[in-house]
């Protein structure tokens, strides 16, 4: 199912995943898969559990399934799977989920939703396997128009307008702006804010009338398949900080977050897109206008079954040595690349001296952390994996309780992420779907 943004292509594949016996969604975004997983419980009577890295919502009854990418379960059969905004295979930090979920799911429908970009390097992969592709293409519900002028000032700001920009602090700074010089309430959606303050904002925002919050200021992560009413986009900006340079919006991301305006079914005629300044509504129509480019291709990573076959044959070396040799060295197709795994390597480092077996190395290196700057988010998971390894450890156990003892400093939000992945992967479970529980022990440590 591809087509550009609100072109209802997640729609027709959510359609035959609600009329299946059994099946999974992929998500890129946990709050995305909550929205579904509502969706199928609330709205359609589908019975459906939630997993993400960080929590497990179990459903009485439930054959479906809604969760992150990251942890689509290779091994169950389902009827139908569905994997949202599939042309993330080609990204080179998570793309390696995607094609793990488009390779190795067990389905017998599988829909991948998203940019045409990706049909060549889809049908080169199904070729490979044997399997049958058919292309649905799909064109957006209702028209987005660059607008003529830029917004030029923030009092020109009106209801149902979306802000972009691209940093926490600007974001910030546009909703102080809006409130003084245009004098209507704003609420904010950026990455870094927990999802389920996302969902809140996301709820003010689309139900205006009777919150009277009337104005949005995003950062990019509203191009990613949430739900918003959204009348009218502003790109602040249209540069934006990538980790390395300042560099000008790729067009696939401008169309991404463009694409937001005019959402089919909110009552709008169209969407409409402008810039804050006159000089950058030609690059805003430029890339809005510019033609697909396909990907060529697609990302892989070290399977925690790859890494053990290598410690196998090269005794004594380690999970990072594992890991470092396996991006290295690994000969691939021209259309495969390998992932940068900076993230996992760092995590895997971090916990390399604790006395953990290589599967319990392996949970803490692919745990949703944030350690590579080596702040409190590294410190959260190292007293969470000292406290697996050493469960008498009477200090390293207050990382499970319900404040944040393990990293005061932290954003709060970031400790509950850590306690949210502790009951999901640490604590005993028992449903099938979480890793490993805390060792037995002697002592009355709880």
């Amino acid at each position: 199912h591809v087509g550009p943004t609100n072109s209802g292509t997640t729609y027709s594949a959510i359609q035959r995943l609600k009329a299946s016996e059994s099946g999974v969604y992929c998500s890129p975004l946990r709050l995305l898969a909550w929205e579904v997983a509502e969706g199928l419980n609330n709205e359609h009577g589908v019975p459906c559990d939630m997993i993400t890295g960080q929590e497990k919502k179990p459903v009485s009854g439930a054959r479906h399934v809604a969760c992150t990418v990251e942890m689509a379960d290779t091994r169950r059969v389902v009827d139908v799977a569905v994997i949202d905004e599939a042309h993330l295979m080609g990204d080179p930090d998570r793309g390696y989920a995607f094609t793990r979920a488009i390779l190795g799911l067990p389905a017998k429908e599988l829909h991948l939703c998203g940019d045409p970009a990706m049909v060549p390097l889809v049908q080169k992969v199904i070729e490979e396997v044997g399997d049958e592709l058919t292309v649905h293409r799909y064109t957006r519900l209702q028209p987005l128009k660059v607008l003529d002028k830029p917004l030029r000032s923030i009092k020109n700001v009106r209801s149902g307008d979306c802000l972009v920009a691209f940093s926490r602090k600007a974001v910030h700074q546009l909703k102080r702006d809006v409130e003084k010089e245009a004098g209507l309430r704003a609420c904010v959606i950026y990455g870094s804010l927990p999802p389920e303050a996302r969902a809140r904002q996301a709820e003010l925002f689309n139900d205006r009338a009777s919150t009277g919050y009337d104005v949005l200021i995003a950062s990019d992560a509203i191009g990613m398949g949430l739900n918003l009413s959204i009348k009218r986009v502003v790109f602040t900006t249209v540069r934006k900080f990538d980790g390395e340079q300042m560099r000008l919006l790729e067009p696939p991301e401008v169309k991404q977050i463009a694409g937001r305006a005019g959402r089919y079914g909110q009552g709008f005629g169209e969407g409409g897109a402008t810039t804050m300044v006159n000089d950058q509504l030609p690059i805003l129509r430029d890339a809005i206008d510019a033609p697909v480019v396909d990907l060529t291709k697609c990302s892989v990573a070290p399977t925690l079954e790859q890494v053990e076959c290598y410690l196998e044959a090269v005794p004594g070396a380690t999970l990072v040595e594992a890991l470092t040799a396996l991006l290295r060295d690994a000969s691939l197709a021209p259309h495969y690349f390998m992932a940068t795994c900076d993230g996992m390597i760092a995590a895997a480092k971090l916990v390399e001296k604790l006395p953990l077996s290589v599967e319990d190395h392996w949970m803490f290196a692919v745990a949703p952390a944030n350690v590579e700057d080596g702040g409190e988010g590294a410190k959260a998971l190292l007293t969470f994996a000292d406290t697996y390894a050493n469960p008498c450890n009477q200090q390293g156990t207050k990382a499970f309780g319900s404040g944040c003892e393990h990293g005061h400093h932290a954003p709060n939000h970031q400790c509950q992420s850590y306690d949210i992945f502790a009951n999901t992967h640490i604590r005993p479970a028992g449903d099938g779907y979480a890793g490993k529980s805390i060792k037995d022990c002697e002592c009355d440590t709880p």
